[in-house]
């Protein structure tokens, strides 16, 4: 078979594909794309190479060309071309706004299989007529062939570290946890009246008057912390439950519809209150010079987005590796913990039901509370 690997940014996983895929006798070809590539010289490279089957990495690859069009997915659709999206993020997590706007909109590529890490990803794409299979998490063979050089394992040598990308939300500092509270509120408002405006057609003033009826079922679901699926599962009923007593039906069918993304608002903000509450452990964050300029209050380093060799030395040679995955991967074990195990380091993660099919009792630590977290 003649595949075509849509490639991103530039991360050693494309290269990793395109061995695995070849030592099964196929013939592959990496396309790298990024926004100034001009759609029609792609085309022609696909015309000119004529692939059977397209794979990829997330959506991302499908928004360098997206304005209210879907030119690359319609050009896939009309020569019959099957892609793969290998999904390891969350629904409609940063950036994948277009795949939140064709979903709304429909119809949705019917060329497209969603490869996902979780089975509740499963049945949110099926539920909405997209195809998807849940695979098995996996890491990329190719980190573990990375030796740090000794200055940078001394360099990032730490009691406790985090590594993860920052929200791009929030463009102004974060000054305490009531404050972080606050401004999650008022994102998750935001994004709502959005909504409104553009899937249930009511004038901003409309919008406005709507969110402010959901701020307070709002501002106590955020408070509310989970340690298991079955608990925020019930927990978000109940919310969605008061929301639809108060809300304008057309405004409820929208606000329903668009459950991914306050589950995906709703992460961060617990995953931000566990950084902000852990600091006082001595806490490294890495990333993106976001966590340091605005999200952390306090704190006094740099976070910069870390090279793969740097990854590798921060996870071999921090005593503590914090993991904490999204609510919306229910029952799912990330890439993550078993990155760290990859690299010969410690993941510190939050306990997850699929982690039993992964390791044997005892064969890693997880935690149910932030109360656990910090103890252990």
């Amino acid at each position: 078979m003649k595949i075509c690997i849509l490639r991103g940014p530039n991360e050693p996983v494309y290269e990793s594909l395109k061995q695995a895929l070849e030592s099964h006798h196929h013939l592959v070809q990496i396309f790298s794309i990024d926004q100034k590539t001009p759609l029609l010289d792609l085309t022609n490279a696909l015309e000119k190479f004529r692939p059977d089957f397209c794979l990829t990495i997330n959506f991302y690859v499908f928004d360098e060309w997206y304005s209210g069009g879907r030119e690359l997915e319609g050009y896939l659709e009309s020569k019959s071309i099957p892609v793969g999206s290998i999904y390891w993020d969350a629904p409609w997590a940063s950036g994948t706004y277009s795949l939140l706007d064709r979903m709304n909109k429909g119809p949705f590529s019917k060329n497209i299989l969603f490869l996902v890490i979780d089975r509740a990803h499963e049945e949110f794409f099926l539920k909405r007529g997209v195809k998807a299979l849940f695979l098995r998490s996996a890491v990329d063979v190719k980190f573990s062939q990375i030796v740090p050089s000794e200055e940078l394992s001394r360099k990032f040598s730490f009691p406790v570290s985090y590594v993860g990308s920052p929200i791009k939300q929030i463009f102004f500092k974060v000054q305490s946890e009531q404050r972080l509270h606050d401004i999650y509120i008022r994102i998750m408002q935001g994004e709502l009246g959005i909504w409104l405006e553009n899937s249930a057609s009511l004038s901003k003033e409309e919008a406005g008057r709507e969110t402010e009826i959901v701020r307070p079922f709002v501002s106590q679901f955020l408070r509310d912390f989970h340690h298991d699926a079955e608990s925020f599962e019930k927990s978000e009923n109940i919310f969605y439950g008061e929301v639809e007593r108060f809300l304008r039906p057309a405004s409820y069918v929208t606000f329903e519809r668009f459950r991914a993304r306050v589950e995906f608002l709703y992460s961060w903000m617990q995953l931000h209150t566990y950084l902000v509450r852990l600091l006082p452990e001595d806490l490294r964050v890495f990333g993106g010079n976001e966590w340091s300029e605005f999200l952390l209050p306090g704190y006094s380093h740099s976070s910069p987005r870390l090279t793969n060799e740097e990854l590798s030395a921060c996870f071999k040679n921090s005593k503590i590796n914090f993991c904490l995955t999204k609510w919306q991967f229910r029952t799912a074990v990330h890439e993550k913990p078993l990155q760290i195990l990859l690299s010969n380091g410690f993941p510190l993660t939050d306990d997850r039901s699929d982690l039993k099919d992964y390791f044997a009792q005892g064969e890693i630590i997880s935690y149910r509370s932030f109360e656990e977290a910090k103890d252990l």
